[in-house]
C-alpha cells in the first residue's frame, strides 16, 4: 500500500492516495462528513485480485452461517460495562439494552457523557462519567468535516484531541473505577461505592478504546450499533461515497469498509497508541494490525436501533396538548442533535413550506435551535422542546426529520411516513434506505433544502398510498423485540466460551485451577484458600480464550501481508505533523507516486528492521501464518497465550504433532 498527500480540488478536503494490488483507491473527505472514492483498475492483476477477495468473502460469510446459535441454559451473572460516544440518539438503544440486561440479572454500567447521566440514572441503570460534550463535539465536526484530525486547523483540532485523549482514559477506568468518575477530578476516590471490574465490555465503535481495554483486561468484547460497521457485499460504508468505479461493485462496497476503517486510523493512531502504551502498558500497533482489526478478529457485532417506550410517568406539557387537539393532522419537525450553523434560515424555509400547503406543525427547537430570530406568532405553529418520539410521532401525521438511525426506526416503528433532510454523516445512507423500504418520498439534503421542494415532499408523504405503507411497516416492526434479541445475541457470544465458575456457575469465573479445567469465581477462590483447599501459587487469571493481541494481527482481508509490505515502502515517510502540513503537499501530484519518498520509506522500514531485529522476527512469523488469506482460505486461532519461553515449546510441540 502507497499512501500520498493530494489536495483535492473542489469540495473535497485533503484525502489520500491508496495503492493496492491491481487497482488505485483515490479517498478524500467531502463537506458532509463523508469520505469520496474512486476505484480505478491499474494493472492487470486487478481481476485477480478481486477474484481472491470475493472468494474469500464467500467462504467467511457460509463459515458465518454455519456457527452454532444455541444460548446456554444457565448463564453467569456478570459486570458489563457499556461505552457510548455520540448523541442521545447513539445513548438510547444502549439504555434500553441495559435495562434488558438488568432485568435478567446483569450488574450493567453505562460509561458516557456527563450530559446523558439522569437520562441513564433514571432508566435504573449505573451511570460512569467519560467526559466530553457531545453538542461542542458535533459543532466541530460541523464546522470542520471529515475523521481525520491531523487535516484540521491545528488549534480547534489540539483542543477535541485533548478531549478525545481524556475520554480514552476514562473509558479504560470505566472499567475498573467504583462511583460515576464525579470524584476523580478532585483526587477523591469513591471508597464508599460498592467495587466495580468488568466481565464483559459492550460498545459502540465511535468509542474506540471499546478493543484495547478488552485486550488489557482480557475479557469479551461485543460491539453494537445503529449502523453497518462491518463489511458487506451488499452496500457502501454508511461514510463512504463512491463516486466512480471500473471493478466489481460488489468487492468496491466490501472495500470501502476497509479503507473507511483505514484513513480513521491514519486520524487517531498517534492518539490510540499512546493510550495503548501509556495508559494500558500494551505494545503499539501499526497500520498493518489496525485496519478493521475488530472484524480480523471476529468481534461478535449486533446492529441496533432499539426503541425506548414512551415513561409510564410522562405528563406533557398543557400547550402541546392543546395544540394536537386544534390540530390532530399536525406534521412534526425536528432535527434532534444536528447543529445547523443557518438555523434562521433554515427556519424561515420550514414555515414558507408550511404555509404554502396549509398545514400545522409542531418544530422541535432541537441543538439548532429552531425558531431563533422568528418573531412572529403563527396560531398553526407550535415551537417545543425535548418530547419522547414514542409519544410525539403517535400524535402526529408525518415527520420531518434529519434522518438520524433512531429518529429514522421510531417513524417507522409509529407508523408514520419520514420527509428526510440529510444533514451529515450516515443520515444520508438511513435516508436512501427509508426511501427503499417506502417509508417516504426521496430525501431533500440540507444543501438543497427549499420552501417548495419541501412543500412537495410534504404533500407526498401524506398521500394515501405513502400512509397505508408507513402504517403497514410500523405493524412488522412492532412485532420485533429489538432489546430482547440484542441480550440474546450477548448470551450467545457468552455461551460460546468458558466463563462460568466450576462451583457457582451463576458467578463468572476469574480464576482458574492450574493444570487443570476447573475455572472459578473470585467469591469461590476465596472461599476455597480461606479453607486452606487452595493458595495463590495454585491458581492464575482465567482471560477470555479468542481475543488475539492486536499487534500480532498482521494480515489484511484483502491481501496477504507480505504484498502490503511491498507496497508499505513510502509509509515510514509520513507522521502526522506532515500529514497535516498543507505546504508539504502544494506541490504533490494526486496522480503520481514521489520515487524519493518511496526511497526514504524504505531506508526508515530498514533501519527499524536493523534496530528491532526481534520485533521484525515477530511480524514475519505471523506474516507466514497469515498467509493463506492470500487463497482466501482462514487462518488457524490458537486459544493458548504464550507467556514464557514453557509456553511456547508447548505449542510448537503440540503444531508440530498435529503436522
Amino acid at each position: 500500500m502507497e499512501i500520498a498527500r493530494h489536495r483535492q480540488v473542489g469540495k473535497c478536503l485533503n484525502g489520500v492516495h491508496l495503492d493496492l494490488e491491481g487497482f488505485q483507491a483515490l479517498a478524500a473527505v467531502a463537506d458532509d462528513g463523508r469520505i469520496n472514492f474512486d476505484f480505478h483498475h491499474s494493472i492487470g492483476k486487478a481481476d485477480e485480485t478481486v477474484e481472491r477477495l470475493l472468494s474469500r468473502i464467500m467462504r467467511h460469510e457460509k463459515i458465518k452461517d454455519a456457527e452454532d446459535t444455541t444460548v446456554a441454559q444457565c448463564l453467569p451473572i456478570l459486570n458489563i460495562v457499556i461505552q457510548v460516544i455520540g448523541s442521545r440518539g447513539d445513548v438510547q438503544p444502549f439504555v434500553v439494552l441495559g435495562t434488558e440486561l438488568h432485568k435478567f440479572g446483569h450488574r450493567v454500567r453505562i460509561a458516557t457523557h456527563p450530559s446523558f447521566k439522569a437520562f441513564v440514572e433514571n432508566a435504573g441503570l449505573e451511570f460512569f462519567s467519560i467526559g466530553g460534550d457531545p453538542k461542542e463535539m458535533m459543532t466541530y465536526m460541523i464546522k470542520h468535516p471529515g475523521l481525520l484530525p491531523h487535516f484540521q486547523k491545528a488549534g480547534d483540532s489540539n483542543t477535541n484531541r485533548t478531549a478525545m485523549r481524556e475520554m480514552l482514559d476514562n473509558l479504560w477506568m470505566s472499567c475498573y473505577i467504583p462511583g460515576d468518575n464525579s470524584n476523580l477530578a478532585n483526587n477523591t476516590p469513591a471508597t464508599h461505592e460498592k467495587p466495580f471490574v468488568a466481565n464483559a465490555i459492550i460498545a459502540n465503535p465511535p468509542s474506540f478504546a471499546h478493543i484495547h481495554c478488552a485486550e488489557k483486561l482480557g475479557v469479551p468484547l461485543h460491539m453494537m450499533f445503529t449502523m453497518p460497521w462491518s463489511p458487506t457485499r451488499t452496500f457502501a460504508h454508511p461514510l463512504a461515497n463512491i463516486q466512480t468505479c471500473s471493478m466489481n461493485s460488489h468487492a468496491a462496497n466490501y472495500l470501502s469498509f476497509m479503507l473507511t476503517d483505514t484513513i480513521m486510523w491514519l486520524g487517531l493512531k498517534d492518539m490510540i497508541n499512546s493510550f495503548r502504551t501509556e495508559t494500558l502498558g500494551l505494545a503499539p500497533i501499526h497500520i498493518l494490525s489496525a485496519a478493521a482489526t475488530v472484524h480480523k478478529l471476529k468481534i461478535p457485532f449486533t446492529y441496533c436501533c432499539y426503541l425506548s417506550k414512551p415513561p409510564v410517568n410522562y405528563t406533557p406539557p398543557h400547550h402541546l396538548v392543546d395544540f394536537l387537539e386544534r390540530f390532530p393532522h399536525s406534521i412534526y419537525i425536528g432535527f434532534g442533535s444536528v447543529i445547523l450553523q443557518n438555523a434562521e434560515k433554515i427556519t424561515r424555509v420550514l414555515l414558507d413550506a408550511i404555509q404554502k400547503i396549509g398545514v400545522s406543525a409542531v418544530i422541535n427547537r432541537g441543538w439548532a435551535n429552531l425558531g431563533q430570530g422568528i418573531r412572529e406568532n403563527l396560531s398553526n405553529v407550535l415551537f417545543i422542546d425535548d418530547c419522547p418520539h414514542g409519544w410525539i410521532f403517535k400524535r402526529v401525521s408525518c415527520v420531518v426529520h434529519h434522518g438520524g438511525a433512531g429518529t429514522t426506526a421510531a417513524a417507522i416503528a409509529a407508523g408514520k411516513p419520514s420527509v428526510i433532510v440529510p444533514c451529515y454523516g450516515d443520515q444520508r445512507f438511513w435516508a436512501e434506505m427509508a426511501t427503499m423500504a417506502g417509508a417516504g418520498p426521496a430525501p431533500i439534503f440540507i444543501k438543497d433544502l427549499s420552501a417548495d421542494r419541501l412543500a412537495h415532499a410534504i404533500q407526498n408523504a401524506l398521500a394515501p398510498e405513502v400512509l397505508e405503507k408507513a402504517i403497514d411497516l410500523g405493524l412488522r416492526a412492532a412485532n420485533d423485540n429489538g432489546a430482547a434479541n440484542g441480550m440474546e445475541a450477548f448470551h450467545r457470544q457468552i455461551s460460546g466460551h468458558k466463563m462460568q465458575c466450576s462451583i457457582y456457575p451463576r458467578r463468572a469465573a476469574d480464576w482458574k485451577v492450574k493444570e487443570t479445567d476447573i475455572i472459578l469465581s473470585a467469591f469461590a477462590a476465596a472461599v476455597l484458600m480461606d479453607n486452606d483447599i487452595l493458595n495463590l501459587e495454585s491458581i492464575e487469571f482465567s482471560e477470555y480464550g479468542t481475543l488475539e493481541a492486536i499487534i500480532e494481527v498482521i494480515g489484511i482481508a484483502v491481501y496477504s501481508a507480505i504484498q502490503l509490505l511491498q507496497g508499505l515502502k513510502a509509509l515510514g515517510a509520513f507522521s502526522p505533523n506532515t500529514l497535516g502540513n498543507d505546504d508539504a503537499s502544494r506541490n504533490t501530484n494526486t496522480h503520481q507516486f514521489s520515487r524519493k519518498r518511496a526511497k526514504k520509506g524504505t531506508q526508515r522500514l530498514l533501519q527499524i528492521a536493523a534496530k528491532k531485529p526481534m520485533r521484525a522476527g515477530v511480524a514475519f512469523t505471523h506474516t507466514l501464518h497469515n498467509y493463506p488469506l492470500n487463497w482466501g482460505d482462514t487462518v488457524r486461532s490458537y486459544e493458548t497465550t504464550i507467556t514464557n519461553v514453557g509456553d511456547g515449546l508447548k505449542l510448537g510441540g503440540k503444531g508440530s504433532q498435529e503436522l
